[in-house]
């Protein structure tokens, strides 16, 4: 495991493809909109909202001739109806802030394999994604954690997307009311943490971190990986998630094509 100050190359491209993967595999699986080059991975899960579903992942740093095809090839793919999208790039190689792009920066942590998970909140009841009903909740949750407008409901997950091994999610219920999410993709040698969510009303009680622990242990012989939001780093710092990168994140909304 590498602090922040000495980025393993191996790790950080193995972070980036899960990242890519991650992000692209619903998408694929529901038949929408995907780019694949040896550059970059974009996928248009078409949500009518700026989300990280609506994203591609530079693969490698670009070289300065390729810089201007990305633009024209991310323009190309989010030119449909939809919200925003955003591009990741781990290292820091694209500016797009004269292109009307708003920067962020969000750090990549990694996990290493092991350990066990502290005990869950006592009211907290976790479910696997694997029905209509727990379908229908995550998405809910989704669409609460991440502040989402109900129009965003037609365009999150479907069934079609947990056909496959390599990509589970999790609902926690309290009082059969769901309340918290997360997902994990397993690709990369690594296990990605994804669309870790709480409704509003139900933060600041553990259950974002024990949907965390369990899609982090879903493969416990593998390193875990995710993209931390301000809010969420000081909990994966406490569980023992460091920071290998900042990523760039480009953030267009609305679409260029739109």
């Amino acid at each position: 495991m590498t602090g922040s100050a000495m980025v393993d190359d191996d790790l950080l491209l193995a972070a980036a493809r899960n990242c890519a993967e991650g992000y692209a595999f619903p998408s694929r699986r529901m038949g929408r909109s995907e780019l694949v080059t040896d550059l970059l991975v974009g996928a248009d899960l078409g949500l009518p909202a700026a989300a990280p579903t609506n994203s591609a992942t530079m693969l490698r740093p670009a070289l300065p001739p390729e810089l201007p095809g990305v633009l024209e090839a991310l323009t190309a793919l989010f030119n449909g109806p939809g919200g925003g999208w955003q591009l990741w790039d781990p290292w820091n190689c694209v500016d797009l802030a004269r292109f009307g792009f708003e920067r962020s920066a969000t750090p990549c942590m990694v996990r290493a394999a092991g350990g066990t998970a502290p005990p869950r909140p006592a009211a907290l009841k976790i479910v696997e994604v694997g029905d209509d009903r727990t379908l229908r909740d995550m998405n809910e949750v989704v669409m609460s954690g991440y502040g989402l407008p109900l129009s965003c409901s037609g365009f999150l997950w479907t069934a079609e997307v947990f056909g496959d091994s390599r990509y589970r999610a999790w609902v926690g219920y309290v009082d059969d009311r769901p309340v918290s999410t997360a997902a994990a993709y397993v690709g990369a040698g690594l296990v990605g943490v994804y669309v870790v969510a709480t409704v509003p009303e139900a933060r600041g009680r553990g259950y974002g971190e024990a949907l965390t622990w369990v899609a982090a242990m879903s493969a416990p012989e593998l390193d875990a990986t995710l993209q931390a939001s301000d809010m969420g780093r000081p909990i994966y710092e406490r569980m023992g998630f460091q920071a290998i990168q900042t990523y760039t994140s480009w953030a267009m909304d609305p679409r260029v094509g739109g």
